[in-house]
C-alpha cells in the first residue's frame, strides 16, 4: 500500500504496509495478517479484523464507529496504540509494548492478563474485563477494572473503578483522580503511593509494603497496615485502621483524621515528627492522630518521636498530644524512642488515667 492511501482492506492472506496507511475499513479472517513497518502508522477507521497485526509500526484509531480486533495476534506489533475516536476492542488477551493513549473508548476483553508494556494514558474511557498489568497510568480518563488489576506506578486525575470483589493493586505514585467501586485497593512493593484527589465507597485499602500517604478525603471500609508497612499523611479517612506496622500521621508535620476505630496492633509503632508543641502543618508543629471515634492500643507498642526543623526540646511541664478520640482511648504506649529527642519520659495524665477524655 502506497503512504496515506485509503483503502479498504478485506481478506485472508498477508498484507504488509511499509508507509504510513489509512485504511475505511480492515476486515479479515484468522488467517489474516498485517504488518506495519517500522516507525509507520496505520490509522483505521471501523472494521472487524480476526487476525494479526504484526511490525515495529504503530496503529491508530480515528474517526467514529468501532474496530474490533479478535485475533489472538492482534497485539504483536511493537509500536504505539492511540485511540483518536470511536471505539477499539481487543476480544482476546494481548500484550502491547508501546505506550497506548486512549481519548475515546478502548475496551480489554479476554479471560488472562492484558499487558500494558508501554503504560496507559489519555483522556478517554478504558474497561479490562479480565486481569491486567500495566506499567504506568497517567491522563485524564476513567478506568473501569472488571478483574484483578496491578499497575506500578499512577499519575494523573483520571478516576479508577475497581468492581465488586476484585481488587487493584498500586505500587507508586501521586494520584489526585477519585478510587471508586467496590474492590479492594492494595499496595504490596516498597515505595510510597500518595492519595490526593477524594475517593469514596470502595473496599478494603490493604497496605502490605512500602508507605501509604493519605493527602486526601478517603472513604473505605477499612485500612489495614501491615508489619513493616507504613500509613501517613495530612487527610481524612473515613473508616477503621488497624495498623501492625508504623502510623506516621502528618506531612512533616500534620494532623491526620479518622472517623472510626483506630487500632495499633501489639508491637507497631506510633511515630510522630515534633517541630513545636502545637498540633498542626508546617515547621514548628507536631503530627497528629484525631480519631473521631474510638482506639484501641495493644501491647508493646512505641512512640518513635523525631526531631523537625531542628526541634530538640519543650519547657518542663509541657505537653504534645499526639492522639485525640472522642470516644476514648483503650491501652497505653509502652516507651519512647527517638531521633534528636532522647530522654523523655511517657507519662499518663494522672486527671485523665483511664483516657476517658481521649487525649495522648
Amino acid at each position: 500500500a502506497r503512504t496515506g492511501e485509503t483503502r479498504c482492506q478485506r481478506g485472508i492472506g498477508a498484507t504488509n504496509f511499509s508507509g504510513d496507511t489509512s485504511v475505511g475499513t480492515l476486515d479479515g479472517t484468522n488467517t489474516a495478517s498485517v504488518s506495519i513497518a517500522g516507525g509507520k502508522v496505520l490509522t483505521v477507521d471501523s472494521g472487524s479484523f480476526a487476525g494479526s497485526l504484526t511490525g515495529g509500526g504503530s496503529l491508530v484509531k480515528s474517526t467514529g464507529g468501532s474496530l474490533t480486533l479478535s485475533g489472538a495476534g492482534a497485539g504483536n506489533y511493537v509500536g504505539t496504540t492511540t485511540v483518536d475516536a470511536g471505539t477499539l476492542d481487543f476480544i482476546q488477551v494481548v500484550t502491547l509494548l508501546g505506550q497506548v493513549t486512549n481519548n475515546s473508548t478502548l475496551n480489554f476483553g479476554g479471560a488472562g492478563t492484558t499487558t500494558l508494556t508501554g503504560g496507559l494514558t489519555g483522556s478517554g474511557t478504558t474497561t479490562f474485563s479480565g486481569n491486567g498489568s500495566i506499567t504506568s497510568r497517567s491522563g485524564t480518563g476513567v478506568v473501569n477494572f472488571l478483574g484483578n488489576v496491578s499497575i506500578s506506578t499512577v499519575t494523573g486525575s483520571g478516576d479508577l473503578n475497581i468492581a465488586s470483589g476484585k481488587s487493584l493493586t498500586i505500587q507508586q505514585g501521586v494520584y489526585s483522580g477519585s478510587i471508586t467501586g467496590s474492590g479492594d485497593l492494595v499496595k504490596t512493593t516498597g515505595g510510597e503511593l500518595e492519595l490526593i484527589g477524594s475517593s469514596s465507597n470502595y473496599g478494603a485499602t490493604v497496605v502490605q509494603a512500602g508507605l501509604l500517604t493519605v493527602n486526601s478525603d478517603v472513604t473505605t471500609t477499612g485500612v489495614i497496615v501491615a508489619a513493616g508497612a507504613s500509613l501517613g499523611g495530612s487527610g481524612s479517612i473515613n473508616g477503621n485502621v488497624f495498623v501492625s506496622g508504623f502510623l506516621a500521621p502528618g506531612n512533616s508535620p500534620g494532623i491526620l483524621t479518622v472517623t472510626g476505630t483506630e487500632t495499633l496492633a501489639n508491637n507497631s509503632t506510633f511515630q510522630a515528627e515534633i517541630g513545636g508543641s502545637t498540633a498542626g502543618s508546617g515547621n514548628n508543629f507536631h503530627d497528629q492522630s484525631n480519631v473521631v471515634g474510638n482506639v484501641v492500643i495493644g501491647t508493646g507498642v512505641d512512640i518513635d518521636l523525631i526531631s523537625w526543623n531542628g526541634f530538640t526540646s519543650v519547657a518542663r511541664g509541657d505537653t504534645l498530644t499526639l492522639v485525640k478520640a472522642t470516644g476514648g482511648i483503650a491501652g497505653r504506649f509502652a516507651d519512647t524512642v527517638g531521633s534528636g529527642l532522647t530522654g523523655w519520659t511517657l507519662f499518663d495524665n494522672s486527671s485523665d488515667a483511664a483516657h476517658q477524655f481521649g487525649n495522648l
